[in-house]
């Protein structure tokens, strides 16, 4: 064990998984359901190992690419280390396989490799089964935003790919499943991971929609169904996060009160922080207070609570529109720093974590 997750352990600190590790590992789980689709990837990859290492057979099988007029794409092997290694082998057996059939069916020594009725279609199955996951796995190892607010829509996507159609056959069921189990299985016992990535998501401008009353109604409802949320996963509900939220917020506040004018304090507004004095700003001053004595009345400071602060905040954040999925989230909070300071606080905090 490393001295990180010791000092994890030890400290109690939240371990928020990588999403696009886990997605790996549960595609990885998947493709060993079957022992038929164990002996097509032991075929396959004999395959692209003879047409890399022999030039014999490399030249064969580039005749046999221009006899059916195929392109002339070589075979990617599988790679552990690799994301989505072995989809794209798949994917290039299917495109080649009259080419790899034509190259080893006359073969006496090799016949056993040319891919037939039998393993052509556990390919077709195991591509069916994984159809979705390759450009998803893309785009969690290529992306630049912030990763833990998109960590539940995640989920939510690879709950509607593992859903079977009436396309799927029994294979391609296995591996949805198997996807879908392990999973569950990873995050289902992680209740302060979850709940800390719907307070991201909730501090997201990009997920509005996810947090707004409308789309979170089953979640109010006494008795939610299981069915509703992603993977089967139980999510926190809305007033649940908001809690959080709220929790989190005013906990990384001063431990001083807010002092508002009445006018601010119902609104909700806060005035921006004092900022240092000039020499012109200390000189100037008191020439301003003699001119204004006469026309100034006093007026009754209210103070409010950071909690109070924070409340009023999240409602007007939640009631903001959703912004557009391309918009930098960390640089949309600080543009709204100055209307927004103890939730931009917050998500700073929060959104700097990846998953």
């Amino acid at each position: 064990m490393s001295m990180l997750l010791i000092y994890t352990c030890v400290l109690a600190l939240l371990r928020i998984p990588c999403v696009g590790h886990l997605l790996h590992n549960a595609v990885s789980k998947s493709l060993a359901v079957d022992p038929k689709i164990t002996a097509m990837f032991g075929v396959c990859r004999n395959i692209v190992s003879l047409l890399h290492s022999s030039s014999v057979y490399r030249l064969k099988f580039l005749k046999a690419q221009k006899q059916h007029k195929l392109p002339d794409h070589q075979l990617p092997n599988d790679v552990a280390t690799r994301w989505g290694s072995k989809l794209k082998m798949l994917q290039r057996i299917e495109e080649q396989n009259i080419a790899i059939y034509t190259v080893f069916n006359d073969d006496k020594k090799y016949r056993h490799l040319a891919i037939g009725g039998k393993e052509a279609g556990v390919v077709e199955s195991v591509l069916r089964g994984l159809e979705g996951f390759e450009s998803l796995t893309d785009l969690l190892s290529g992306e630049n935003q912030v990763t833990i607010s998109s960590a539940l829509s995640t989920f939510r996507h690879i709950h509607d790919l593992c859903s079977t159609t009436e396309e799927d056959d029994e294979l391609s069921r296995k591996i949805k499943a198997a996807i879908s189990d392990y999973l569950v299985t990873r995050l289902m016992d992680k209740s302060d991971t979850l709940l800390f990535m719907r307070v991201a998501e909730m501090l997201d401008p990009r997920y509005l929609d996810y947090s707004k009353p409308v789309a979170m109604e089953f979640m109010e409802e006494e008795n939610p169904s299981v069915d509703d949320f992603p993977l089967n996963l139980p999510l926190p509900s809305r007033e649940e996060t908001k809690k959080e939220v709220v929790r989190r917020a005013v906990a990384l506040c001063p431990d001083t009160d807010v002092i508002a004018d009445p006018g601010n304090a119902a609104s909700g507004d806060c005035p921006p922080p004092a900022k240092k004095k000039t020499l012109a700003d200390h000189l100037l001053s008191k020439k301003k207070r003699s001119a204004g004595q006469t026309n100034q009345t006093p007026m009754a400071s209210v103070t409010i609570s950071p909690e109070q602060k924070v409340k009023a905040e999240l409602e007007f954040y939640l009631s903001l529109p959703t912004v557009h999925p391309s918009i930098d989230v960390l640089l949309w909070w600080k543009d709204h720093a100055v209307d927004l300071p103890l939730l931009s606080n917050l998500a700073r905090s929060v959104l700097c974590a990846c998953a």
